[in-house]
């Protein structure tokens, strides 16, 4: 299981894989997708 501490150090030294459920990945892509069309529809 990852930690908030463990999550940490993989995203400072990039150096190892952090593993998340797909529920998660898939719950979690939906407002970034979102996201990424109010970007694009408002040119920024």
């Amino acid at each position: 299981m990852n930690t908030l501490e463990q999550l940490k150090h993989q995203l400072i030294n990039m150096n190892d894989e952090v593993f998340v459920d797909e529920q998660v990945r898939v719950d979690a892509l939906k407002p970034l997708d979102r996201l990424l069309a109010f970007s694009a529809a408002r040119a920024i």
